[in-house]
């Protein structure tokens, strides 16, 4: 049986703390949605995604500046946890999911935001895999883009259509698509891309790693 990290309390301030507490500091909220992806194919990293993802909820734990949604699916079913102030609380049921064979469903979980009357200043996509017709991702990503909501999708595998139909999202909507690697953790790179949506380029220069850093800046304008 697969024992997955404790949830624990955050016990230090992070680059990614203090700039959505600048946010606080001026009342404005920030919105980040996740979309994750729970197939079956993602069982032989879970436990280490896992433990990024609880990492980066950490980091975000009791900052009611930042709301979060997590979006997750496997087994063919798609489960929305709405709009969380409280970062634990997503943890703890982030926690609780299990890979579950089943197709991919990242365009409903695209359209939910899209839709949304909430917008949410940064998405944040994880997966291995991409099953669906891949034109139809260019609708939603649309939307997004005119909406001003980046996505940032980090990618297992080497997997072609995964990895088209990531870039392709990322670049219609102004985010990045970067391949995991051992120098490229998920926890890093889904701080970098909070970092990005709470206080821009300067915050982002925070993040430690400076490869995360170089990757998650858009490419500078011809």
């Amino acid at each position: 049986m697969t024992m997955l990290p404790a949830i624990i309390r955050p016990t230090k301030t992070t680059a990614l703390t203090r700039a959505v507490a600048a946010f606080k500091a001026q009342r404005r909220p920030v919105h980040i949605g996740m979309i994750i992806d729970a197939t079956g194919s993602r069982e032989h990293s879970w436990e280490q995604a896992q433990t990024a993802q609880l990492r980066m909820f950490k980091d975000l734990a009791g900052l009611k500046a930042l709301q979060l949604r997590l979006l997750e699916f496997g087994g063919g079913k798609l489960s929305d946890y709405g709009w969380q102030s409280d970062a634990l609380q997503v943890a703890k049921k982030m926690a609780a999911v299990r890979c579950r064979q089943g197709l991919t469903q990242f365009i409903p979980a695209l359209e939910a935001f899209a839709k949304d009357e909430t917008k949410a200043d940064a998405l944040i996509l994880i997966g291995d895999a991409f099953e669906e017709c891949s034109t139809a991702v260019l609708m939603p990503s649309w939307n997004l883009r005119d909406r001003g909501t980046r996505v940032f999708c980090f990618h297992e595998g080497d997997d072609p259509v995964a990895r088209s139909a990531f870039n392709a999202i990322a670049e219609t909507t102004g985010g990045r698509s970067i391949k995991l690697g051992d120098q490229l953790p998920l926890a890093d790179l889904c701080s970098g891309a909070a970092l990005l949506a709470a206080g821009g380029k300067d915050a982002l220069k925070r993040l430690p790693n400076a490869k995360a850093r170089q990757l998650l800046l858009p490419p500078p304008k011809p």
